[in-house]
């Protein structure tokens, strides 16, 4: 139980940021979130269907898994210029997500 209260602790600590608003996404070969896309995914939605509307898989960032109870942290690349997307996942379902949109 002191894995999971720590794991998620993490969790929120490194979803700290606000949403902002994005410039609008630019036709790119590299796999990147859009803030429409940001928009589409809600809590509780599955692992699988996140990375179906963001086009991309992300990076794990942090992984913990307690007596059949996992937590997961994804970062995913904004489509504006340095911003960035983290995703927190508990048992492969969408529990919060956080959104870093930078201007020039």
């Amino acid at each position: 139980m002191r894995k999971v209260l720590c794991a998620l602790a993490l969790m929120v600590s490194c979803l700290s940021g606000a949403a902002a608003t994005a410039p609008p996404a630019q036709a790119d070969s590299r796999a990147c979130v859009s803030k429409s896309e940001y928009r589409r995914v809600h809590e509780g939605m599955r692992q699988r269907r996140v990375h179906r509307v963001f086009g991309a898989r992300g990076r794990r960032v942090v992984y913990a898994q307690y007596h059949g109870y996992s937590a997961e942290i994804r970062r995913y690349r904004g489509c504006a210029r340095r911003s960035r997307v983290s995703v927190a996942y508990g048992n492969h379902r969408l529990k919060s997500k956080s959104a870093r949109w930078r201007h020039r």
